[in-house]
């Protein structure tokens, strides 16, 4: 008896694990497609020149590598907190926030150097582009996960 459900329970551990595995594989090719398309999108929005292409793609990628990098340090390091907001104190809360917010804006910063560049390295009138086709591309992925 004892070994059957010793038996079970390795197998509800071995499908569990496989099933959370196959979990973060789909999110990951998620977000594959979603930044391919987004690349997609940009290419036909902005309508760069081989000179301008050559020199946005560098800045963006160099972005995109700070900005996935600061999400996965944001989310490392606040995921526990957040998923505890119930149980705080209003003391430990306040910290919390305040960490938040700090790192929110240490974020926004980094996308304000990312547009800055663009302006001084190619044009502003582009880094305003970048801008306006980034938020439509935000918009379309909001309606598309509304439908």
């Amino acid at each position: 008896m004892k070994t059957k459900s010793i038996f079970l329970g390795l197998i509800f551990i071995g499908i569990s694990t496989t099933i959370f595995a196959q979990n973060i594989e789909q999110k990951e090719q998620l977000e594959r497609r979603r930044k391919e398309y987004k690349k997609a999108y940009l290419i036909r929005e902005l309508k760069l020149s081989s000179e301008q292409s050559e020199k946005f793609w560098s800045i963006y990628n160099q972005y995109q590598k700070k900005e996935t990098l600061f999400a996965q340090q944001f989310k490392d390091r606040f995921a526990d907190h957040l998923s505890e907001i119930d149980s705080m104190s209003t003391d430990e809360a306040n910290v919390v926030l305040r960490q938040v917010l700090a790192a929110k804006n240490k974020q926004q910063e980094l996308k304000k150097a990312y547009y800055n560049h663009i302006a001084s390295e190619i044009s502003p009138q582009l880094a305003l582009k970048v801008i306006n086709a980034e938020k439509n591309f935000k918009h379309r992925q909001e309606n598309k996960t509304l439908e």
